[in-house]
Order: C-alpha cells, then sequence, then structure tokens
C-alpha cells in the first residue's frame, strides 16, 4: 500500500514539474524521434530555461563532442525561430569553423573566469534579439542557476551551459541544480555505410535528468538542415547500442 503511495506522489510531483515548466516556456524544442520526446517534459527540450551539458573522460575537459552536439542542437532554435546566438568561453580553442560546419555563427566571447562567464550569459540572455547563449564553466552554484533562469525568463532566450574541468582550480560549485535538464556526452565512431571515408558525426547522448521527465540514452548522429540530429539507437545500460533500427528524425 505504501509503495503504491508513494509511486502515486512521485507521479504527482513530476506531473506539477511538468506543468511548471509549460507555465514558464509554453514551447519545446522537439526532437522528432518519440524514444527521445518522451523522456522529456512537453514532448522535447524546453525552451527559454538552461540545460547543462557535460562530457565524459577527456571530453569533461575538451568539451569537444558536448560543442558539438549542443551547437547543432541549438541551431535548430535560431532556423526556427531567428535570433543571435552567444559562445562565452574562457579559452581560444573554439574553432569557429567547425561550429559554422554544424550550423551556427555564434558572437564570441572571451572571459577570464567563471564569475564573468556567468555575469555575461546573463546579460546576453536578457539581450533582446539573443535566442541561444552558451557558457563554458566549471561549475555554477545555486544561486547562479536562479539567475540564469530569471535571465531566460526576461526574453524567453535558452542557455546551454557547458561545463569544462578545465578552470575548475578557478574555483566554481560542482552542482548544477535549477537547470531544465543534464546531459553527458560522448563521441561515438561513426558510420559511413556504403560511402568512402568517415561518415557523419555521431555521439553517445545520456539525458541523466529532467525536471518532469525521465533519463534516457541514445546514439545520435549528424543530419542534414531539414534533419539536423537523427537517433540511430537506444543505448542499453552498459553503454553499448542495440542494433541500429530504421534512423529516425532527431530535430
Amino acid at each position: 500500500m505504501r509503495s503504491g503511495a508513494e509511486h502515486r506522489l512521485r507521479a504527482l510531483r513530476e506531473r506539477l514539474a511538468a506543468i511548471e515548466g509549460g507555465k514558464r516556456t509554453g514551447r519545446v524544442l522537439p526532437f522528432g524521434d518519440g524514444r527521445v520526446d518522451a523522456c522529456l517534459p512537453g514532448g522535447g527540450l524546453p525552451r527559454g530555461r538552461w540545460h547543462e551539458i557535460t562530457g565524459e573522460g577527456l571530453e569533461q575537459e575538451t568539451a569537444a563532442a558536448p560543442a558539438a552536439w549542443s551547437a547543432r542542437l541549438g541551431s535548430r532554435l535560431l532556423s526556427d525561430g531567428g535570433g543571435e546566438a552567444v559562445w562565452i568561453g574562457q579559452s581560444e580553442d573554439l574553432h569557429a569553423p567547425g561550429l559554422a560546419a554544424l550550423g551556427l555563427r555564434p558572437i564570441f566571447v572571451l572571459v577570464r573566469n567563471d564569475t564573468e562567464a556567468l555575469a555575461a550569459a546573463e546579460d546576453a540572455l536578457r539581450a533582446r534579439g539573443v535566442a541561444a547563449v552558451w557558457a563554458e564553466v566549471a561549475g555554477l552554484d545555486l544561486t547562479a542557476g536562479r539567475r540564469l533562469q530569471l535571465a531566460c525568463e526576461a526574453h524567453g532566450a535558452t542557455g546551454f551551459v557547458l561545463r569544462r574541468r578545465l578552470w575548475a582550480h578557478k574555483g566554481g560549485a560542482e552542482t548544477g541544480a535549477g537547470s531544465a535538464s543534464r546531459w553527458r556526452i560522448a563521441a561515438a565512431p561513426s558510420n559511413p555505410g556504403h560511402l568512402p571515408g568517415l561518415g557523419p558525426a555521431r555521439w553517445r547522448v545520456w539525458l541523466e535528468r529532467a525536471a518532469g521527465g525521465r533519463p534516457g540514452a541514445w546514439i545520435m548522429e549528424m543530419g542534414d538542415e531539414a534533419d539536423r540530429i537523427r537517433v540511430v539507437s537506444e543505448l542499453a545500460a552498459d553503454g553499448l547500442a542495440a542494433a541500429e533500427p530504421s534512423i529516425r528524425r532527431a530535430g
């Protein structure tokens, strides 16, 4: 009896969180694949909120795969509704031609530490005409997370916080509480199919937490302009992909 009551209470809390998220934004960015959208409140990535993205292994320092995946996903925000993108970094290692190939041409802002990065992100999110903001930080606390969310709500811009350990010695709490979702991204082997050379970029994608949603894991692949990211297959608990079914659209 108690187990059933706890289950119903948990379901009610998740439903209320999903409703609250919908009140704040009223919009989502669907991946276009039920396996992913079913894990997210409202059937897609909530717009007008901020999302935490981290890497795995060495990617926790370089953030190459998280940057590429989030750039490809974020470019959909711009193509759907227009607006500018702003990328705030603490190093000059961002490869602008690579981002352009992913469909993103942001305004780049170079800062010295997490404090400056978060302050710049707030300003950018509050600026009219800005649709999406990326901020590379070692970490942020609950207060910083709440300030980012208030900035997102000002004009409905979406934030992507890329966690990088490269600057961890500069400070920064190890929590991203307050984000609408938390993702972990790693590179995956490409599949050239019947073509010579390398195939489209692929990523292992873990949705670790979503307010009002549930976790999930997939192999995703870079698509074309109309189909920016495709879901190739689901990931098992051991991180291995299941046999590849027909590819479905995912944003």
